[in-house]
């Protein structure tokens, strides 16, 4: 491991880590779990949060990034209920993140025990 030269410098890094573990979630995660486990609402509740920080660091680090307005829209993960004759089960799917806001009352709020937890497991891991 190599010391940052600057706060810039390690702010590239955090989204770059975040970024490996959105993509680890977004495409290793049961879709289709028999029932909700907190193991799946922790799973989706850090993807959406992690997307939110890094589109917060990505604004810090280029200002000037969304100035036209063309952005493509930023996807987060929800869990959505299916009813059938048989049984009741749980998928998780994709959704917009103005359509999350809007539909599930969800804000930009964090978690800083969530981070902290991501922090322990990823130094385990290093």
């Amino acid at each position: 491991m190599y010391l940052v030269n600057n706060n810039n410098e390690l702010l590239q890094e955090t989204i770059e880590a975040n970024i490996k573990i959105c993509n680890q979630i977004y495409t290793q995660i049961n879709r289709t779990p028999q029932k909700k486990s907190d193991a799946d609402f922790m799973l989706v509740k850090t993807f959406n949060t992690l997307v939110e920080l890094n589109q917060m660091a990505l604004d810090i680090l280029y200002p000037e990034r969304n100035k036209n307005k063309d952005l493509p829209k930023v996807k987060h993960l929800i869990f959505k209920q299916i009813h059938s004759d048989k049984e009741d089960m749980v998928e998780i799917e994709e959704i917009e993140a103005d359509r999350l806001k809007q539909e599930f009352n969800w804000e930009k709020e964090w978690n800083i025990n969530i981070l902290l937890k991501l922090i322990q497991v990823w130094d385990t891991k290093t």
